[in-house]
């Protein structure tokens, strides 16, 4: 059949046809819509407010669940899924089972859970039962006996057992290929007493902050730092960087063996550290939960993105703290959400997020602690199950998190503070700057009258935002006694990294000791100062600092000579100073044994430039 062209009358015909008709539809929607909304509900035209709170939450790609709502009914159609505010889907005959998505018209009203007037009702809590401080003797110890507690010699032990194991596999076949002139060939194996100083070394790296490694080895007058070349040689210490090894490679399983550990090669690391943190210290009734980024930019599975915090991009670490000190309790390495289905006794209903706090207070349960949180952890389910467990909560919570009360208020003055409870959950929000909400199973509705500053006027604050500010920076204070004196290089692998950050927050548990137990108070740099002496000068062996390079080679008499032989050459031979500063690589037999470092020159002309040239 062949298509026929309209003329424009017809079009237009046409058009007021098809208008029409649009009008009648929208027409016959409203009057539905208006007789649906006589009969006691509220038309969408009278709550701007929710429409522009449900406007904001679809663009965040997340919609308030229907069991969320408080005085109203919840719309849903057939296709929705619905979601129980305790993310265990609610069965009629009282049988959980597990949902079937193919299902959903034959899907029942589920029940609304309504959030009511708190009435000044405060949830009932087990008594605080645990006896916080430390928990051993320690009297007559100093620095270096508390950084002992946790970093002891059965620890440095099994390090240098697993670093010449991993060095002897690493050259197995190996060693005939490397260059003539490789510094691995100088490898031997390493003891004891090297590897503590090896780590003080490291930890006074952090109190020394330098651009590299080998600026630490410099003779130059303005850098030198003499207790490094007087303690270890520059290519010996980056030697054990890089056979520093941790577990056995021939036990780790493949990747796609199910009980694949991503964090095998420092696992022993983890577990030892994480039973002495617990083995030495009870915390008080506050504690914190928060998370730590450290630096990272390599390649790695579980690499996170956390544009809030300072790093950036790196390995996050979930801590659990005391509030009042920053004793870091337990802590987690997160490892992707896969990690988190397998712990055991587990709610399924409980999210990744709460499985994180799950895991960190298990060993508190029952004894009447108070645990705060931000709104990462904060929710309704985690809430309601450490509760069930005789543990207390309070945080920060997101205003369309599942299950949280949904308050008709459409806009609060300053100041003002709206509660609702449903059952051991109280809901709160508070009116500053801007609105903040919070969720607690500790605290009732009451506030406090608080004035900021004398020229401010006093304003009621929620008495859980005033504690939730009080208790929650447990983890913050270690996180930055830790990045003032951050010990961790840039080239380092990422597990070497994470070990160096693991000995560090050793060192901040061992100084809160330290701070709880004796009366004598001084700085975290002072009782650092003091662990890293003993680590890198033993009483009976301390190493001698001999005098600055460039303050000797220009003043008094000095006297090439030959170098003296070795058990390996009768004519030993040495690079020359002066044309290795040039480029030039050539060896000399003469030396300067008049200079502190023993420079290699090349006579006569090297060896006069050496000793009189000012800004060599």
């Amino acid at each position: 059949m062949a298509k026929r062209l309209l003329g424009a009358e017809e079009a237009a015909d046409v058009l007021l046809i098809s208008d029409s008709d649009f009008c009648s539809d929208d027409e016959s929607f409203r009057e539905d819509s208006d007789s649906v909304f006589a009969h006691g509900e509220s038309s969408p035209t009278d709550c701007s407010s929710d429409d522009e709170e449900q406007s904001d939450e679809r663009r965040r790609g997340r919609t308030r669940s229907p069991g969320c709502s408080h005085g109203r009914a919840a719309t849903t159609s057939s296709e929705d899924v619905k979601a129980d505010p305790d993310g265990v889907k609610a069965d009629p005959d009282g049988v959980m089972g597990v949902e079937d998505a193919t299902s959903t018209n034959d899907l029942k009203p589920e029940p609304t859970y309504n959030w009511t007037s708190p009435n000044m009702v405060q949830p009932e809590l087990p008594k605080f039962s645990s006896k916080p401080g430390v928990l051993v003797g320690t009297a007559g110890f100093e620095p270096m006996n508390y950084f002992q507690l946790f970093i002891d010699d059965g620890f440095l032990e099994s390090i240098v057992q697993q670093t010449n194991l991993y060095a002897k596999q690493y050259f197995k076949g190996l060693k005939e290929e490397l260059r003539p002139h490789s510094r691995r060939r100088q490898w031997t194996e390493t003891n004891l007493k090297e590897m503590r100083k090896f780590w003080g070394l490291t930890l006074q790296m952090g109190i020394v902050q330098k651009p590299s490694i080998s600026s630490y080895w410099t003779t130059e007058c303005t850098q030198t730092t003499p207790i490094f070349p007087a303690t270890m040689k520059r290519d010996r210490y980056q030697l054990l960087i890089k056979f520093l090894h941790f577990n056995n490679n021939e036990f780790a399983l493949p990747r796609d063996h199910k009980e694949y550990d991503r964090l095998f090669k420092l696992r022993p690391i983890l577990d030892h550290l994480l039973e002495r943190f617990q083995e030495y210290y009870t915390p008080g009734q506050n504690l914190s939960i928060d998370e730590s980024l450290l630096l990272f930019k390599g390649r790695i599975g579980f690499k996170q993105y956390v544009p809030s915090k300072r790093a950036v991009y790196g390995i996050k670490v979930y801590k659990l703290c005391e509030s009042s000190s920053g004793y870091t309790y337990r802590f987690r390495v997160y490892t992707g959400k896969d990690s988190l289905l397998t712990l055991p006794d587990c709610p399924s209903s409980l999210s990744s997020s709460d499985k994180i706090a799950r895991d960190l207070l298990h060993p508190l349960f029952n004894k009447g602690y108070h645990v705060y949180t931000d709104n990462f952890f904060t929710s309704v389910s985690l809430f309601r199950f450490l509760y069930s467990k005789g543990t207390g909560a309070c945080g920060m919570i997101h205003a369309n998190s599942v299950g949280f009360a949904n308050f008709m208020v459409k806009k609060q003055k300053r100041g003002e503070t709206t509660a609702l409870r449903r059952e051991e959950l109280l809901a709160v929000k508070f009116t500053h700057k801007r609105d903040v909400h919070m969720l607690t199973t500790i605290h009732d509705e009451s506030t406090i009258k608080v004035q900021a500053r004398a020229k401010d006027p006093s304003v009621r604050k929620p008495s859980c935002l005033l504690d939730y500010n009080l208790h929650m920076g447990g983890g913050d204070r270690t996180d930055q006694m830790i990045e003032t004196y951050d010990a961790i290089r840039k080239s380092y692998v990422w597990y070497k990294k994470l070990v160096v950050h693991l000995v560090q927050l050793s060192m901040v548990n061992a100084y809160i000791l330290y701070q709880a137990t004796q009366e004598k108070r001084i700085t975290f740099l002072k009782f650092q100062e003091s662990v890293i002496e003993r680590l890198i000068c033993p009483a009976e062996n301390a190493p001698v600092v001999e005098e600055v390079e460039e303050l000797v080679r220009l003043k008094g008499n000095h006297f090439a000579d030959f170098l003296p032989p070795t058990e390996k050459r009768a004519r030993p031979c040495k690079r020359c100073r002066v044309c290795t500063r040039k480029g030039q690589r050539k060896e000399t037999r003469y030396y300067c044994p008049d200079c502190p470092t023993k420079p290699g020159l090349c006579m006569p002309t090297c060896f006069k430039i050496y000793h009189t040239v000012q800004d060599y």
